[in-house]
């Protein structure tokens, strides 16, 4: 699992134009990839899940 802050660079997506980075909404842990890089995903479709800190489920 990957720890993660509020606003770290998550994932770069990248299209046919650009590359863009997407920050992490919240703190927590990356619990499951659902894509690997060089995927070509849907728009709209689940890239990871996470958890965020202070979730019942979360401890360090």
């Amino acid at each position: 699992m990957i720890q993660v802050d509020a606003d770290q660079t998550l994932i770069e997506l990248e299209t046919d134009k650009a590359v863009v980075a997407i920050p992490s909404p919240s703190a927590g842990r990356v619990m499951d990839l659902k894509v690997a890089e060089g995927d070509t995903v849907d728009v709209g479709a689940v890239i990871a899940v996470l958890e965020e800190t202070g979730s019942r489920y979360f401890s360090s």
